[in-house]
Parts: structure tokens; C-alpha cells; sequence
């Protein structure tokens, strides 16, 4: 085995997408991820907050990595990441879109070793003003404090989101 050699089941990277209520968009967003460019391996996880799995009993890929568990985004996400056998982690909620080439960006970065982690600038589909005065200051306020919203497609090395006990699992991340 060369050093070019992946692990067999061994990712670059895992899409981790925590999901309630998502049955009408789902396909149409996981076909939107396999159109991202990128040369690198990866694998789509869905985790449903929906005892009745509503929104993976819809489905149609069927190389999807799914499940359920009890609701709440941080709980989702762990679940996710604790599921997950790629190298860097991103999460991903389901109404947010990826630029085509966002893996490769992602790898570009990730390339240099002294990141852990990062995030997009956040992108309003809208041309009114309002909402590019908030796209801006979002992006701006994530550079300052180092935390991006969960609309940023944050992703991080998957050893280090383990080493530092994954994300809160707080009531206020929950959602019906």
C-alpha cells in the first residue's frame, strides 16, 4: 500500500446534516451535493430529529448514511460526527447551499496543518440590501470571535472535534 492509498471506508471528508421536517427538500438538497466538484472522497450523513424519521423514510439515495435520534441540532450533530469516518467533519443543515467547489476550498485549507477548522462566508440568496448588510456583518462579526453560525458550513478535523467533547447539546439548539 502507497501512500496514496485510502483506508478502505475512509473519507476525506463527512457531510453531517442534522434535519426535522426536511421530507420536502431533501432529495432535491442531497442532489445538489453530489454535484460538488471535487476529487476528494466524501460521505452524506443524515440525522433525523424525528422519532418517525420522516424526513430519511424519504429518501431516495440509497447510499446515504441515516438514523434518528432525539431532536435538538448539537445532539444531531454529535451523533453525526460520532457516525462519521471522514477526516474533516462539516456541518451542514439542510436550507444551506455549498459553492460547487466548496471541497476543494475546504481541502486547500485543510492542506496547512495548523487549522483545525473554519467556515464560509455567510451568502443571502436575495439582492435587497438589507439582507447583504447582514451576510456582511455575520461573516465579519465569525472573523472576529472565531464563531461561525451553523448557516457557515463550519467543518473541523474530526480528531480535534472529538478531542474538545463535540458541540453543546443545549435546549436552545433544539427546533420543531
Amino acid at each position: 500500500m502507497n501512500d496514496n492509498t485510502k483506508i478502505l471506508n475512509q473519507y476525506e471528508f463527512s457531510i453531517v446534516i442534522p434535519v426535522l421536517h426536511e421530507a420536502d427538500n431533501i432529495n432535491s438538497f442531497i442532489d445538489h451535493l453530489y454535484h460538488l466538484k471535487t476529487e476528494e472522497d466524501y460521505e452524506i450523513i443524515v440525522i433525523d430529529g424525528d422519532p418517525n424519521r420522516e424526513t430519511i423514510n424519504v429518501i431516495h439515495h440509497k447510499e446515504i448514511i441515516s438514523t434518528a435520534c432525539e431532536k435538538g441540532r448539537g445532539r444531531q450533530m454529535n451523533v453525526g460526527a460520532m457516525i462519521a469516518r471522514g477526516e474533516i467533519i462539516i456541518f451542514l443543515h439542510a436550507d444551506t447551499e455549498l459553492p460547487v467547489n466548496a471541497l476543494n476550498e475546504i481541502s486547500s485549507i485543510m492542506e496547512q496543518k495548523q487549522y483545525v477548522g473554519g467556515a464560509f462566508d455567510l451568502g443571502i440568496k436575495s439582492d435587497r440590501l438589507i439582507f447583504k448588510i447582514i451576510a456582511h456583518l455575520a461573516s465579519l462579526r465569525s472573523r472576529l470571535i472565531r464563531i461561525p453560525y451553523g448557516d457557515q458550513a463550519p467543518f473541523i478535523r474530526k480528531d480535534y472535534f472529538h478531542k474538545i467533547g463535540g458541540y453543546r447539546e443545549i435546549p436552545l439548539m433544539a427546533r420543531d
